[in-house]
């Protein structure tokens, strides 16, 4: 696992888990856990003549749409492109900034790259995230989910704790993940990294 500025600083996954859960109990914690890894076992995508589509798990389960209906994550996701998926939150301000410059990567790459954010504000949220949308007009999808559901997921997909937003993933057009940065990522360091392992 590589940051595009190279390393992930290791926690352990206790304190990571307890940071990402918040107020949520441990036995609360470790039923969002099980339930999540089960999700994931069982979430390759299989077409119609039951050919593998993707040989990795989809990542992050349980989602919304912007409208607060299940979203189809996987829909945007698994279409042979690398993906970058943003991790973001409305009260967020660096969110907010790094925005333009998302809708201009995901426009001037459209070919091989695409952007899917995900909102952590929750259902309860859905109002906030949707002015947020309103404000900052990301031209890629967007869906919402429940801090701790999102925590987990990121935890088992970096084997590292969920430090807060923005937060970045950026999947290979086979679905692998190849690099996690929490923070500010420049849509030329993103380019760079993506084209140094293409």
């Amino acid at each position: 696992m590589t940051r595009f500025k190279l390393s992930i600083a290791a926690t352990s996954a206790q304190a990571s888990l307890h940071r990402a859960a918040g107020n949520l109990t441990r036995r609360a914690m470790t039923a969002v856990l099980a339930g999540v890894c089960g999700l994931l076992l069982s979430a390759s995508v299989v077409t119609a003549d039951t050919t593998t589509v993707s040989s990795e798990p989809m990542p992050f389960l349980d989602l919304l749409t912007t409208d607060g209906q299940p979203g189809d994550f996987a829909k945007d996701f698994d279409n042979g492109k690398w993906t970058l998926v943003k991790i973001w939150q409305a009260a967020c301000h660096v969110c907010g900034e790094q925005a333009p410059m998302m809708s201009e990567a995901h426009l001037e790459r459209s070919e091989d790259f695409n952007v899917i954010g995900i909102s952590i504000d929750g259902r309860k949220g859905l109002a906030s995230a949707n002015r947020f949308i309103s404000r900052h007009q990301p031209v890629y999808p967007n869906f919402v989910g429940e801090l701790a559901v999102v925590a987990v997921n990121f935890q088992l997909l970096t084997e590292s704790g969920f430090r807060g937003t923005p937060s970045y993933l950026l999947f290979n057009p086979d679905n692998k993940l190849m690099a996690a940065q929490p923070g500010m990522i420049s849509k030329d360091a993103l380019f760079q990294f993506i084209d140094s392992k293409s």
